[in-house]
């Protein structure tokens, strides 16, 4: 808990300009928001044995990709069902055993004690957001979603790629009551007014992009892509299809600016975020013509209050103002992706890892070396140097970012072959090694 030691900053006016985007995410299918410590799948039993044009949600041997995103770390792996008694009816204990032998970092698997879902947390407490994407999780019931008609429990990225043209919100509330009483001589009128109270809020969404994802996310269509050679195909639900527990949580996003002076646009001084933690959605039609760009209109309607897991009573929107400095520690930013989507879930395993050139380093000294990798574009893999025998104070790490080791050598001196093991996530590995000497 945050202590004031030396008194209150100072309250600002600021001067705002226009809405930067927005965040949607599916709810838990109880109707609370997800969190990295409550993610919730479904209750019932589930039928993993099924298929949409040709894609099945399993492979032959009752397995399937999922992703898993912790802040910004990705992480897909194969969750493996072969264990479950019946494919077409998976109960809740089972996905829990499956996704616990999944092994994704620092992610658990146990039975919600009030719900009987399988709730996915994250046991590091450091976390602040956590999602899961693909087919395997929408039919796994994460986001409250169904086969095929979810992709799971993930941030639907309206921020970065500058794809909201207006967010309006507009609050909602009851009509002012009056109750009067009148003379019975002079017809003297006496009235008292009984103001109307707030009883919700509306955002319009009026956006550049035509996604089937979003589409998705609103309505619980049936979405087909990623098969070669064959169009993505989105199916709008009919009225007796069973769509899920459907909820949506909304984020809008104001930039700030000081009042009373000249800015750039980027010289933004605070970041407001509009919080709805639970509401519903729905797609008007779009907005098009001859010569002009089409524009697609969402109405987000959400009631002024929100009941939490801990039946805790919630306002909405619930608001917040960060300052810059804030807004750097905030990680919801570093947690969406331009191209959240099925390439994620592209896996291309590594083959082969080679270091060419041995490295002759001095004692508390800093180097790098890069594997070369086959195949080029190989993905989802973890690198894990073997413990150093001679050179025992040396430090050897995998940075992902640039994809190459970074060796921190001590005061030990010698020469050493360092095996360094490349780990799929379908759990072959593939070994590289080179010649280490410190002097």
């Amino acid at each position: 808990m945050a202590v004031v030691t030396a008194g209150y900053e100072p309250l600002e006016r600021k001067a705002r300009f226009a809405a930067s985007g927005y965040v949607l995410r599916n709810t838990n299918g109880d109707g609370t928001s997800a969190s990295p410590r409550r993610l919730l799948g479904a209750r019932e039993n589930l039928n993993l044995n099924v298929s949409r044009s040709g894609l099945t949600i399993l492979d032959g041997s009752m397995k399937a990709y999922m992703l898993v995103r912790r802040d910004n770390a990705d992480e897909v792996k194969l969750v493996d069902f072969s264990g479950a008694a019946n494919p077409s009816a998976v109960t809740p204990s089972e996905v829990v055993i499956a996704l616990n032998a999944a092994a994704f970092t620092d992610m658990e698997a146990v039975l919600d004690n009030a719900t009987g879902r399988p709730n996915f947390r994250c046991a590091n407490p450091a976390v602040k957001y956590t999602q899961v994407f693909g087919y395997l999780a929408g039919a796994l019931g994460f986001g409250g979603g169904r086969a095929f008609r979810s992709m799971g429990s993930f941030f639907y990225d309206g921020l970065t790629r500058d794809d909201v043209i207006t967010i309006a919100r507009t609050n909602q509330k009851s009509d002012d009551t009056n109750v009067d009483q009148q003379g019975g001589g002079k017809g003297t009128l006496t009235r008292i007014v009984v103001k109307g109270k707030r009883t919700g809020v509306q955002y319009a969404l009026n956006i550049k992009q035509d996604d089937n994802l979003l589409m998705q996310m609103v309505e619980g269509g049936e979405l087909v892509a990623g098969i070669d050679g064959l169009p993505t195909q989105y199916s709008s639900p009919l009225p007796e299809d069973d769509v899920g527990e459907r909820g949506i949580e909304l984020y809008k996003f104001i930039p700030l600016y000081l009042d009373g002076t000249q800015s750039g646009i980027n010289q933004e001084t605070d970041v407001k975020v509009e919080h709805c933690f639970y509401g519903d959605m729905t797609a008007g039609d779009p907005t098009e013509g001859a010569m002009t760009l089409a524009n697609f209109n969402y109405t987000y309607d959400a009631g002024i209050k929100y009941i939490d897991e801990n039946g805790a009573a919630k306002s909405q929107p619930e608001t917040k103002q960060y300052s810059v400095d804030e807004w750097e520690t905030e990680r919801i930013v570093a947690a969406l992706s331009p191209t959240m989507g099925l390439s994620l879930l592209n896996v291309v395993p590594v083959t082969a890892a080679a270091f060419t050139t041995p490295l002759n380093l001095t004692v508390s000294q800093t180097a790098y070396t890069e594997p070369i990798i086959t195949p080029d574009g190989a993905n989802h893999y973890t690198v894990s140097a073997a413990p150093l025998t001679v050179l025992t104070d040396t430090v050897i790490t995998w940075d992902a970012d640039t994809k190459r080791l970074r060796i921190q050598t001590g005061a030990v001196t010698g020469t050493e072959t360092v095996s360094v093991t490349f780990t799929n996530s379908n759990g072959t590995t593939v070994i590289g090694t080179f010649s280490l000497k410190v002097a």
